[in-house]
């Protein structure tokens, strides 16, 4: 239940930051709603309904899995350190 809660806020926040309608958030809290209850085994869909929930999100919610996170090699204490000291920003630089 909890996570279906945090799913619409965050379908309602991307849709007030990209200027979208809150009847337009509406519908992709429906639609993220209706694939975590596929997921959960409480509703039944089809693969083809499936596929096409998958589409209309890419369309309405950014993609997280483009966001990248570089670190130097080196043991695990030195990132740790790295972590510690200035966070993630200086962990890319030579």
């Amino acid at each position: 239940m909890r996570s279906s809660i945090m799913t619409r806020r965050r379908a309602e926040g991307g849709a007030k930051a990209n200027g979208d309608s809150p009847r337009e958030a509406i519908r992709t809290a429906e639609l993220l709603q209706r694939l975590e209850d596929h997921a959960l085994g409480r509703a039944e869909m089809s693969s083809t309904e499936v596929r096409a929930a998958e589409i209309l999100l890419k369309k309405r919610l950014p993609d997280l899995s483009t966001v990248a996170m570089t670190a130097r090699a080196g043991t695990l204490e030195e990132m740790l350190e790295t972590l510690e000291s200035g966070g993630a920003q200086g962990a890319g630089k030579a």
